[in-house]
This record gives C-alpha cells, structure tokens and sequence, in this order.
C-alpha cells in the first residue's frame, strides 16, 4: 500500500491542475456542457481505478480478486445508496473488509 502514495498524490495534481486550467482557459466564456460533464467525472473516474486496482490484481500470470476488499466495497456501496452518509458509508465497508479478512484467513 505504501507504493500507491506517489500515485494517489499524482492524480490529485492532475485533476486538481485539470480543474484550474480549465477555468483559467474559460474565464472569460462559459463551459460548454461536454467539458463541464467531463471535468465533473474526473476525480470518480480516478476513485474507481483505484478501488478496481485494490480489488482486483495481477498474481504471477493471473488475475486476482481481493474477496475482503470485494466485500467492503460492495458494504460500502449498499450503505451509501440506502443512507446517503459517505462517513457511515466508509465505516462499514472498512469494518465488513476487516471482518471478511479475518473470516477468510482464519475459518
């Protein structure tokens, strides 16, 4: 996890100078709706290839599924789409890995 660091603050300068520069360009005039949609679609499109990087990885030749990450990202999903709280949404995908962990490594 620790390798992923560099490239999670590289993302973030990229959309974060995706975001001004396009601002700067468009001071004057406003957006047209493609580029609107698109820099609005930016920081999910990042967020998602970093989850699917989490949960699914390379092994030797293959693919690989992390079930424990599987599991929380699919808790987290539900808990977010019936509450609306991103916190409460957070909390329990992370206790649902953990406990899927623990299962998984120790049963």
């Amino acid at each position: 996890m620790d390798h992923n660091w560099p490239l999670i603050a590289g993302i973030a300068v990229i959309t974060y100078l995706s975001r001004i520069a396009g601002i700067e360009m468009m001071a004057k005039r406003p957006l047209p709706p493609k580029l609107k949609t698109f820099f609005r679609y930016v920081p999910i499109a990042m967020m998602a290839a970093l989850i699917a990087n989490q949960v699914v990885f390379s092994e030797g030749e293959g693919m690989s599924v992390s079930y424990p990450m599987l599991f929380g990202c699919i808790a987290c999903a539900i808990v977010l789409q019936t509450s609306k709280r991103f916190l409460l949404a957070v909390v329990a995908g992370v206790l649902v890995g953990l406990a899927a962990r623990y299962l998984l490594h120790h049963l």
